[in-house]
């Protein structure tokens, strides 16, 4: 029998925070962790430091609804409890959600992230410049960058140059996409592919549908919404990929998952 207990908490990243940068937000966690009371274990050493691990960084500029950090502490704390703890010292945009507790030898976050959920949408300028003219033209434009998203993600391939320590490399993102759908404010909701092996980043796909119509992207163009992480499981009927925190008994959850596509199963995909 162990003597630390862990726990992995999900927690929101929303308004002006979005622009704090992940390790930042490490700092902040710790920080937090530390005002509320909770019994956070430390590492051994000369320069000991709170046992606390992050899923997927997520870019600065995104918002989420599921963001993840394992942390491990020295007595038991019930789940309701570290969520409320956290939430009565937090500042607005990051808030604790659900927390539950890990097996003994679990696998961290990061290497059980097999996909993510986005939401993304491309802002009206650049939908105007592309597809319309005057602003008259915004529900026409509109409609256009939406068909054109919907031809883009119908495409067999989706060739890019993706850099790896190796150098340029050109690989096709089209089996690396697992669910996507247009939605009619032509915000485009996917399941990418994520972890550290083939890990698909928003920016470097919409950088091919903007390439195609001879534009250079920016960070600035386009706005993300990372819903939440996914692990992926095998089941009878095949492959499905399930929230990091999934809706079960020993989760406290104090507020809704977002997830990416409609033919889903309480935010599992199938």
């Amino acid at each position: 029998m162990s003597d630390f207990f862990d726990y992995r908490v999900k927690l929101t990243k929303l308004g002006p925070v979005r622009f704090v940068g992940h390790l930042d937000v490490m700092r902040y966690m710790q920080k937090a962790v530390r005002r509320a009371g909770l019994p956070i274990r430390y590492s051994e050493g000369y320069s000991p430091h709170q046992i606390m691990a992050f899923a997927l960084p997520l870019s600065v500029g995104a918002t989420s609804g599921g963001e993840y950090m394992d942390i491990s502490l020295v007595s038991q704390v019930s789940p309701d409890e570290i969520v409320a703890s956290l939430n009565r010292v937090m500042h607005e945009g990051i808030t604790a959600i659900a927390c539950m507790r890990l097996p003994e030898h679990y696998t961290g976050a990061m290497t059980v992230i097999a996909a993510a959920s986005y939401d993304i949408t491309i802002r009206e300028p650049v939908v105007m410049r592309l597809f319309g003219g005057e602003e008259k033209d915004l529900p026409l434009a509109r409609t256009s960058c939406k068909i054109a998203l919907g031809d883009f993600f119908a495409q067999e391939k989706i060739l890019t140059i993706k850099k790896t320590k190796k150098g340029e490399q050109q690989i096709d993102l089209k089996p690396l996409i697992h669910r996507y759908e247009i939605l009619e404010d032509g915000t485009a909701r996917l399941l990418l592919h994520a972890g550290s092996k083939d890990h698909v980043k928003p920016s470097l796909l919409f950088g091919e549908f903007f390439k195609a119509r001879g534009y250079e992207m920016t960070p600035a163009d386009l706005m993300i919404h990372r819903s939440d992480l996914f692990t992926e499981e095998e089941y009878e009927g095949g492959t499905r990929y399930v929230p990091l925190i999934a809706d079960t008994d020993d989760t406290a959850a104090t507020g809704g998952q977002q997830t990416g596509r409609g033919e889903t199963d309480g935010g599992i995909f199938r």
